[in-house]
């Protein structure tokens, strides 16, 4: 893979690459999902709706991926959507959650800002400090 100032090289393909300033910033949601009723996709789908309409930001929520996999396979799929967020938004007991706990190291050792649902009351204060 060759990479140019303004796209990269790939299999002759040239992708353009968007400059840093000109990028939105995404947030991965983190959070409970084993155990809950319904996996705990309320809780998810009402963050990402509160994250749309206060911030213009690209939502990562892991909650749209289907039931019936393994815990394993679910981490294999949400790690590379830590990866290429820029956030990661800790949902209320994401302490009580081994994916969610495993979701955050993954976040702090790829250097991701770290929002924390319980810190906030007020989460357009804090998201603001962070546009």
């Amino acid at each position: 893979m060759k990479s140019t100032m303004n796209n990269i090289t790939f299999n002759n393909f040239r992708l353009p690459i968007m400059r840093e300033e000109n990028k939105r910033k995404i947030i991965y949601i983190a959070g409970p999902m084993s155990g809950y009723e319904n996996y705990n996709r309320p809780a998810f789908f009402d963050a990402e709706r509160e994250l749309k309409q206060e911030c213009n930001w690209i939502i990562l929520n892991p909650a749209v991926h289907p039931d019936g996999l393994e815990h394993y396979d679910y981490l294999k799929m949400c790690l590379p959507m830590v990866e290429i967020a820029t956030h990661v938004y800790m949902l209320h007991g994401w302490d009580k959650s081994i994916g969610a706990m495993i979701e955050l190291d993954h976040a702090l050792n790829h250097c991701k800002t770290i929002i924390f649902q319980d810190d906030s009351p007020d989460i357009k204060k804090q998201k603001k400090e962070l546009i």
